[in-house]
C-alpha cells in the first residue's frame, strides 16, 4: 500500500527534491526498474527497524524514512545492488495485469 504512492509519484511525495532529481535522472535513462530498486533500498535501509517492529508499526517506520536526512548516495548505492532481468520484470507485469483484469467469479455468469 505504501509503495503505491511512491510508484505513482516516482518518489516525489516522500523524498527531498535533491534525491528525487537523481531518481528521475536514472528513471529516464534506465526505465521503471529504478522504481523497484529504490523501494527495495528503502526497505533494506530500514530492515532492522522493520524486523524488530510490530506489523502495525510498519507504515510508521517507513514514514519515518522521509523525516530522516536521506543520504542520496547511500540510497542509490543500496538500490544498485538489486538487479532485475527483463524476463523477471515481464513475468511479474503479466501476473499483475492478468490478475487485475481478471473477471470476478460472479461475473463469469454474464
Amino acid at each position: 500500500m505504501y509503495a503505491t504512492q511512491w510508484f505513482m509519484t516516482i518518489f516525489v511525495v516522500d523524498f527531498p527534491i535533491e534525491t528525487v532529481v537523481r531518481i528521475w535522472d536514472i528513471f529516464f535513462i534506465e526505465g521503471r526498474k529504478v522504481i523497484y530498486r529504490i523501494a527495495l533500498a528503502v526497505f533494506k535501509m530500514m530492515e532492522k527497524r522493520l524486523i524488530e517492529g510490530e506489523l502495525a508499526d510498519m507504515f510508521e517506520i517507513i514514514k519515518d524514512f522521509k523525516s530522516q536526512n536521506v543520504d542520496t548516495q547511500a540510497l542509490l548505492k543500496v538500490a544498485n545492488n538489486f538487479t532485475f532481468s527483463k524476463d523477471v520484470m515481464h513475468k511479474y507485469e503479466k501476473e499483475f495485469t492478468d490478475e487485475k483484469f481478471k473477471k470476478p467469479d460472479w461475473a463469469v455468469m454474464f
